[in-house]
């Protein structure tokens, strides 16, 4: 997600505090400024079903919380 342009302290509150509940993986803002979803995951504890998991909370904390966060950090220039 690009830096915000906007409302940048409550778009990282509203991001910090989702990390709580989230599988293997966590917000983190780059040097840029831009949020990146982060995990990191032994290779010895991958396999098909860890695998599945991690893909899927992946996609399921994107649909979940990129439209509230552009939204907050771009107003009304994103519409999604």
């Amino acid at each position: 997600m690009p830096a915000p342009e906007v409302r940048q302290a409550e778009r990282y509150v509203l991001l910090l505090r989702r990390n709580l509940g989230l599988y293997g993986m966590a917000f983190a803002i780059g040097a840029e400024d831009a949020v990146y979803l982060s995990g990191r995951l032994p290779l010895s504890a991958l396999d098909e079903a860890e695998l599945d998991r991690i893909v899927g909370s992946t996609y399921a904390y994107v649909e979940a919380n990129f439209r509230p966060a552009m939204r907050i950090g771009f107003g009304s220039r994103f519409r999604g």
